[in-house]
């Protein structure tokens, strides 16, 4: 008798039922492997114990956010009671809706995902998918690599965990966990901070339109295959899906669904950048002074502690309007230099032009096709080409020849030429500290900060800063007691010889001198050279260093020998420093001669609040421990600071202070520097509230920001309009005048005012004084003398421009009652390399014709 087949329906339930069983023992297996491993886990308790990496966030003085630090993933966590209804019912539609109900896992999804897993193995293609709850989704996530492991094996562990956390967590502690933990795209970790991305605003706000889009985002965060800035058309039919099941289950309205959905897309930005990251669109109000602080924490959060990933609050100095001020003014400033610069470059290129056909005129004169340029070119490649190719035939061709105007013109179109293709970008810098705290409220470090620009110059750069040093060797002149502010020095061309004995002669700008002398105080004020080094000569270079070297901070030996060369010249500024250092030299004078610590951060918190580092408490206990803080004597300090207010009054911050700052209710103080060639423009000021340094420069050597943008006309105006914005309102203060300080009139010369000089009609002038220090001689003692006196400076002149090396013509004023250069040499012919402040005249540019003395 012939056997019966079984249906075919029966033969596939069999099949099915059997490779259930099997999966089944399979499952329970590996499920067994792994409770073995995890077993000393649960032990420990520590289930559901997750800590979320979290970024640490900086805030300004006042409590203001300035930005957070993270690396790969940007979070910002939320409790659940803070999630919005409509979020968390788009989540649940969408990735488990029967969330609420279940144990952590779905058999028939597992089962579905296993089998699912068994066929890509036998047929060698698909993969692991489906079936993974919430739960299983953090799960895996946190315990079983979810990312990156596709496998059979995975899903089992995931599963185990999946258990686990239910046991050991409330479904409002796992959705919680959940929408902080999991990945939304482009480096955002969490609802919160995917939110704050892709939105602008916090979850807390989002309709459900936004909370649908964000929560599609956990289907393929890695490729943002969903996302609405590379992909929007893939998230537009799953959007619309989501949305149409939440009005099925009565969370929303058609019209809200539909309202929402439209206005979804008529206010997405189309323009982002659908590449960007949460890391390079991070908020950041101060760019520059937050990598200070991110440099400057690592010091103190050592060992396994990390910035990115930790939670710290790092609260700051940073005042945000003295930051918004600061880069407003130094931004516009900058703007202005680059384009003088621009102008200057320009002109340099229009005035070679018309040397081209000159020069190929001689190439074909005299047959030498190394000087023609190749026909077809343009001129600005001849240009670039007999800079770069033709400069030594032209230089022999036209010395040969003895065609001493052609050889002129070669070497000055090469010059020209160089200057202009070899010219840097300008960058900037501006630091502002508060003196009777340390605190910085304001900092610049560059043009702007990108990737290919992060280089603090305020902090980390070594610049020259020019006749800007000078204040701090003449205050070593006043508070040893060597010389005061009345002080007559010599102003006339003097020679020099350094420790090796070669010869330094320093010039003053335009070359303007005065054979009676200058004051100390009006030496310093204009910026004159030779009565710097004069002054220099007077104290000695090891005593200027010295003090210098205090001032600046810099106390290791080594690195003062590095930093300050036994040379003449180190007078006029040919040290390297930053601007930090020399605002903190500076604050010391206001702050009657107490050094001034620079600080950035108060205090560091975990992420529960709890105090990790108290910065400031750190450094003024260290401050403490070393004793004297005293840089300079504070009779030294108040004379200096007197001095300086001169700088503003009548030298070479005037222009700007006239121009800029007359609205400033505070009494200011200050100097400038500009290097050699106008490398580099220095503008510091300080008043009785804070300090500051604006400059304007290269990173590299041998550019030039041209004669209009030397420091009286670039930074000195932008330091000036940056001090009227950070001092509006606030009450007037004076300088500290300490004890010990006498008043005293005296005459132009610098001696004492007596009834004699005043019947000879010679003007008084109040000047201030150490105890003890005022001047010996009176006009009376040298009324007979003064002749004399005057003869023997011009003999000593005579002589040095005898040799032949300087010839010129002598002008001569001799009115007592005139501080400016009663008596100018103006040699002509003379190399016209500046050591130190340019000084000279300012047009103002809003009132052309306008000019001030710098």
């Amino acid at each position: 008798m012939k056997q019966k087949s079984l249906p075919i329906t029966t033969i596939i339930t069999i099949f099915f039922t059997t490779l259930t069983i099997l999966t089944a023992i399979l499952l329970g297996m590996m499920m067994g492997l792994n409770l073995t491993k995890s077993a000393k886990v649960t032990s420990r308790g520590n289930v559901g114990q997750i800590t979320l990496s979290t970024p640490s966030v900086v805030y300004a003085h006042d409590g203001q956010l300035v930005t957070e630090f993270f690396g790969s993933e940007r979070r910002e966590l939320i409790s659940y009671t803070d999630l919005p209804r409509t979020t968390i019912h788009a989540a649940l539609i969408r990735e488990d809706k029967d969330f609420f109900e279940h144990h952590g896992y779905s058999v028939a999804g597992t089962l579905r995902a296993a089998i699912g897993s068994i066929v890509a193995k036998i047929f060698k293609k698909g993969r692991v998918t489906g079936g993974s709850t919430l739960t299983q989704q953090l799960s895996g996530h946190i315990y079983a690599n979810r990312g990156q492991d596709r496998s059979i094996k995975r899903k089992v562990r995931e599963l185990w965990w999946a258990m686990q956390l239910e046991k050991h967590l409330s479904k409002q502690e796992i959705l919680e966990t959940y929408m902080n933990k999991m990945p939304f795209g482009h480096s955002t970790y969490g609802v919160q901070a995917a939110s704050r991305y892709f939105f602008g605003h916090g979850i807390q706000e989002a309709d459900a339109a936004q909370s649908v889009a964000l929560v599609i985002q956990l289907s393929a965060p890695s490729s943002g295959r969903f996302s609405p800035l590379k992909n929007p058309n893939n998230l537009v039919p799953r959007q619309q899906d989501v949305l149409e099941r939440m009005v099925q289950r009565h969370f929303l309205s058609a019209e809200e669904a539909t309202a929402q959905f439209q206005r979804f897309w008529s206010d997405h930005d189309w323009s982002r950048d659908g590449s960007s990251t949460a890391f390079f669109e991070r908020l950041d109000l101060a760019p520059y002074f937050s990598e200070y602080i991110r440099n400057e924490a690592s010091n103190y959060l050592t060992g396994k502690r990390n910035i990115y990933t930790d939670g710290y609050q790092i609260y700051t100095t940073l005042n945000l309007e003295h930051q918004n001020a600061a880069q407003d003014e130094v931004y516009n400033g900058l703007e202005r230099a680059s384009g003088i610069l621009n102008e200057y470059r320009t002109r340099y290129y229009d005035a070679v032009q018309p040397n081209i056909p000159t020069i190929e005129g001689l190439a074909l004169l005299f047959n030498l096709p190394t000087l023609r340029p190749q026909e077809g070119r343009g001129k600005r490649i001849s240009m670039d080409y007999i800079t770069a190719q033709m400069i030594d035939t032209l230089d022999i061709t036209t010395s040969l020849f003895g065609l001493r105007k052609a050889h002129q013109v070669a070497i000055s179109t090469y010059n020209k030429e160089a200057r202009r293709r070899n010219a840097g970008r300008v960058e900037a810098a501006l630091i502002t500290v508060e003196q009777e705290t340390g605190y910085i409220t304001a900092l610049i470090g560059g043009s702007g900060f990108t990737r290919n620009n992060q280089i603090n110059r305020a902090t980390q750069a070594q610049i020259m800063p020019g006749s800007a040093f000078k204040p701090l060797y003449y205050a070593e002149a006043i508070a040893s007691k060597t010389l005061t502010a009345a002080t007559n020095l010599d102003n006339y061309p003097k020679t020099w010889i350094n420790e090796d004995g070669t010869y330094y002669r320093p010039e003053n700008y335009n070359l303007q001198y005065n054979f009676k002398g200058t004051r100390l105080r009006i030496a310093l004020a204009h910026s004159l050279n030779i009565p710097a080094i004069t002054v220099l000569e007077r104290i000695g270079i090891d005593a200027a260093i010295a003090r210098a070297a205090r001032m600046l901070g810099i106390q290791d030996p080594m690195e003062i020998g590095r930093t300050f060369p036994r040379v003449w010249s180190v007078g006029l500024g040919i040290i390297s420093t930053s601007p930090m250092q020399m605002v903190r030299a500076f604050a010391s004078f206001p702050n009657q001669g107490e050094e001034v610590i620079p600080i950035a951060i108060k205090r560091i918190l975990d992420r529960d609040g709890r105090v990790i580092v108290d910065v400031e408490a750190e450094i003024r206990s260290n401050q403490q421990r070393a004793g004297d803080r005293q840089v300079l004597n504070p009779q030294a300090a108040f004379i200096m600071t007197s001095i300086m207010q001169t700088s503003v009054t009548d030298g070479t911050l005037y222009s700007a202070y006239r121009n800029f700052g007359t609205t400033i209710n505070q009494p200011i103080a200050g100097k400038t520097g500009t290097t050699q060639n106008w490398s580099d423009a220095w503008a510091i000021a300080f008043t009785p509230y804070y300090t500051t340094a604006v400059w304007y420069g290269f990173d590299k050597g041998g550019y030039t920001l041209s004669i209009r943008n030397e420091a009286s006309s670039s930074a000195a105006p932008v330091l000036m309009k940056y001090l009227t914005k950070i001092h509006k309102e606030l009450p007037r203060r004076e300088f500290i005048r300490p004890a010990g300080i006498i008043e005293m009139y005296i005459t132009p010369d610098g001696e004492r005012f007596t009834p004699l000089a005043e019947e000879h009609g010679v003007r008084s002038i109040k000047e201030y004084f150490i105890a003890g220090t005022y001047p010996e001689e009176s006009y009376d003692d040298n009324a007979d003398q003064r002749g004399a006196r005057n003869v023997n400076i011009l003999i000593e002149i005579s002589d040095a421009l005898s040799s032949g090396e300087r010839e010129g013509n002598l002008t001569s004023s001799l009115s007592d009652d005139k501080d400016s250069d009663p008596f100018t040499i103006i040699p002509p012919n003379l190399d016209l390399t500046l050591d130190g402040d340019t000084g000279g005249i300012y047009e103002n540019p809003a009132d052309p014709g306008d000019f001030g003395l710098l």
